[in-house]
């Protein structure tokens, strides 16, 4: 399978396979058949790094990191997923520590980076300080002639990690620099993150959708809604919504892309290895190729096929009634922002219709319905759970396509308040209601599906913001073991002064939500009780799969269950599979093994991972992108004095957020030289010996802009003196 012909490779390899199989991760058999193997008290997880060289094991079971130290990392890097050996068990408050004992998955192929000339050789060092090596370069003669005369910086792909004596090897893929506007910037951050950008898909049939046994709802009023204005922006759900015995019935239907991929086909290959769509700012990179996108986005000009979610709920958002079907749908038009803003303002009374309305006209009423049930939709997902903070407002012509949120690659914790003038926003609430619903029947039914699932905030660090959020005098009531529930904390907040202090401090302490595989018991005959999870807002992704690959695998299975499941053996009768509920009444198999089988070849462990590493770094390109779009808004004030707002306080300095600017800054602490300061925890305070005088969270200051360091999106700051003594006289 390997077709290695040579014999130094072939030695290479069995060199591999021996090593592998010393430490377990394999079993070499007799007739030199190779199965996996089991390493006795060996733990999973990721590497973390701290700029500072301190590194723990994240686990892959949830429980506590595991300290390594240096010495015993094994040259694994930042990010890595690895196996490690617990050497020393956890004593009172200090962590256990472990040693890493194999690599299984590196995450850096490529990094940003300096080089520098050390004895006439290339030596390249990451500009993330939290991997913690160096890596040899190609000799070129040329580049040690650039070194010399220009400040670039350089993508460089990994050729060979490092192991045993022997460095890490690697050659520059692309030189980079901070001279090159806005694009120069956008490939910075790509390199910094490793963000691989190919939207050549070589060309593959696209397989057309049954049209047998599909419901019609083509004469439906259904509305498209988007807030995206870009050409290649993806394609979103349609809408349709009605009032219903005292409640609302609602009509979800979405882009059926499954069915026109064959399972484990080429291009599912191509899909799984892209994980999802990427907005980079100022354009787009899609998940689906070009042709399959044509063929499946929603259009008001031609009928589309479907899989459509019915929803009938009661005026308080309680799900009563559900059925999924294969649809087929026509939607009768294309709703955005600046209708929608119009339609909020308009008055009850009005009988004119403003020019922007016109083209709509005959719709407004099923807009307005959509957005009341969005609001009891919404209503009800706060009451179970859903965790809502304000967004900040992205000021930059750049990032007019992702203002708000992607419904679809949603995956924080907490959602930013309804906007009912912002399509997304409504867009977003019926996503996750969709999911939710997949997310409850698949697993009643026993069936396989990616999930997704929030992890749990870490105690001290909610503890640092509930104790600020005291301080900006929030009322947070607390239980009798002196906690408070996330829901309850951010509406205890929601009245203070400086709120965006504390939202900030949630949003960036809160985990991303996790994939994980929902895999069924061994029999796929099923117990008339559900087997739902216990968390009421677990959601299984399905109705976005122009936004992420677990909503395509989740589709197969939605697909399948609709067109293939079996009724009941012996009688006539239809089973309506897609029917909440109809898991009480199954006590037959109703898919046989080979389509179990098919099932798990695209839902499985490896799928989760890619999820879960593709979204981690998404998400970390658009802090970054963020980061370096506010850091050079703030370049050119250096030496200027501005206004701002203590939001953090350390032994160390305290953080400022520049007003108008929404970006922080750090005073040291050592650049207040008209005192010695102490740090109160207790009080989130630098107080000074002599003077006395303090910075604390939320208070006012002046400060000066000292030095930008756009790679790090570092600001230092000083405190103008001048005009700080002179508050404290006016507070004296």
């Amino acid at each position: 399978m390997l077709k290695l012909s040579k014999k130094t490779e072939k030695h290479q390899l069995e060199i591999g396979l021996n090593a592998l199989a010393k430490i377990g991760l394999i079993e070499k058999e007799a007739d030199n058949s190779i199965r996996t193997g089991i390493v006795e008290n060996a733990i999973s997880g990721f590497i973390r790094c701290s700029s500072k060289g301190y590194c723990f094991l994240v686990r892959d079971d949830g429980q506590d990191d595991i300290y390594i130290r240096e010495q015993y990392l094994n040259h694994a890097w930042h990010g890595d997923k690895v196996l490690v050996k617990v050497l020393r068990e956890a004593i009172k408050r200090r962590s256990p520590e472990g040693s890493v004992i194999c690599v299984l998955e590196r995450y850096n192929q490529s990094v940003l980076s300096t080089i520098e000339l050390i004895d006439n050789e290339l030596i390249a060092n990451p500009l993330d300080e939290r991997i913690l090596a160096k890596i040899s370069l190609t000799p070129n003669s040329e580049l040690k002639k650039e070194i010399l005369e220009t400040n670039n910086i350089y993508e460089v792909k990994i050729n060979k990690y490092p192991i045993g004596q022997y460095k890490a090897s690697g050659s520059i893929v692309k030189t980079l620099s901070l001279e090159s506007g806005y694009q120069g910037d956008i490939e910075i951050i790509k390199a910094k993150n490793n963000i691989p950008i190919d939207q050549d898909h070589t060309k593959i049939s696209i397989k057309s959708p049954s049209t047998k046994n599909r419901k019609d709802f083509t004469d439906q009023d259904c509305l498209i809604y988007t807030s995206w204005v870009s050409k290649k922006s993806p394609s979103l759900l349609c809408i349709y919504t009605e009032p219903f015995n005292g409640g609302s019935k609602i009509y979800i239907h979405v882009p059926t892309i499954a069915e026109r991929i064959g399972a484990n086909s080429k291009l599912h290959k191509i899909l799984e290895s892209k994980a999802e769509t990427l907005f980079l700012g100022d354009s787009w990179v899609n998940l689906l190729t070009e042709d399959l996108q044509k063929v499946s986005g929603f259009t008001t000009e031609k009928s589309n096929e479907a899989i459509t979610l019915e929803l009938h709920i009661d005026k308080d958002g309680n799900f009563l009634e559900w059925q999924f079907h294969l649809s087929k749908i026509q939607p009768k038009a294309i709703i955005n922002d600046e209708q929608l803003e119009l339609i909020s303002k308009r008055k009850p009374s009005s009988r004119t219709t403003p020019l922007k309305l016109k083209p709509i006209k005959a719709f407004i009423n099923q807009v307005e319905t959509t957005a009341f049930t969005s609001k009891i939709l919404n209503t009800k997902l706060y009451s179970i759970g859903s965790i809502s903070i304000e967004s900040s407002n992205i000021n930059h012509e750049k990032l007019k396509d992702n203002l708000y949120i992607n419904p679809g690659i949603s995956y924080k914790a907490w959602t930013p308040k309804l906007d009912l003038s912002q399509a997304n926003s409504i867009v977003n609430v019926f996503t996750r209601i969709a999911n939710i619903i997949w997310n409850r029947h698949h697993t009643s039914l026993n069936l396989p599906g990616i999930s997704l699932s929030s992890k749990n905030i870490d105690t001290n660090q909610l503890n640092e913001i509930v104790k600020s959020a005291i301080i900006l005098n929030a009322k947070v009531e607390l239980n009798e073991e002196g906690i408070t529930s996330l829901p309850d904390f951010v509406e205890s907040i929601s009245t203070i002064e400086n709120r965006s202090i504390i939202e900030k401090a949630l949003k960036s302490s809160l985990p991303l939500k996790q994939f994980y595989l929902y895999e069924p018991i061994s029999s796929s005959t099923i117990n008339k009780s559900s087997n739902s999870s216990n968390d009421p807002l677990e959601e299984s992704p399905w109705s976005s799969p122009f936004m992420s690959y677990s909503d395509i695998v989740n589709q197969h299975v939605i697909f399948s269950l609709l067109s293939e499941a079996k009724s009941k053996p012996r009688t006539k009768e239809k089973t309506l599979f897609g029917q909440k509920g109809v898991h009480q009444s199954i006590d037959w198999e109703f898919f046989s093994q080979i389509q179990i089988t098919s099932f798990n070849k695209l839902l499985n462990n490896r799928t989760v991972r890619i999820l879960n590493s593709s979204a981690k770094r998404s998400n970390s390109f658009f802090i970054d992108l963020l980061s370096m779009i506010e850091t050079r808004s703030i370049e050119s004030k250096i030496g200027v004095t501005l206004d701002g707002l203590v939001t953090g306080v350390q032994s160390y300095g305290f953080f400022v957020e520049i007003d108008s600017y929404q970006i922080e800054g750090l005073v040291h602490v050592s650049s207040l030289d008209d005192d010695w300061y102490e740090y109160r925890s207790r009080q989130n305070m630098l107080i000074g010996r002599k003077s006395k005088k303090t910075y604390q969270i939320g208070d006012k200051v002046k400060i000066k802009v000292l030095s930008v360091d756009l790679l790090k999106n570092q600001i230092d700051l000083d405190v103008d003196l001048k005009y700080s003594n002179q508050l404290d006289l006016t507070k004296k």
